[in-house]
């Protein structure tokens, strides 16, 4: 395999993987606003979506 044939696969691999991640994302904002919409919202709401953030720094902080 040829360094440009091996750079070209690795391009489209990481394009896959950024419109997968792109996907999750999108999903996961559907997710958010359908919750807020939820009629009972409870400490345990606010605490599910605190664990949500930390994940979500974790992830900003990796990329960072």
């Amino acid at each position: 395999m040829t360094y440009d044939r091996n750079r070209q696969q690795a391009l489209k691999a990481y394009r896959e993987k950024q419109e997968s991640i792109a996907r999750l994302i999108d999903g996961i904002r559907s997710k958010l606003e359908a919750d807020a919409k939820q009629p009972d919202i409870t400490w345990a709401s606010v605490g599910s979506l605190g664990h949500v953030e930390e994940l979500l720094r974790e992830l900003d902080e990796f990329l960072s």
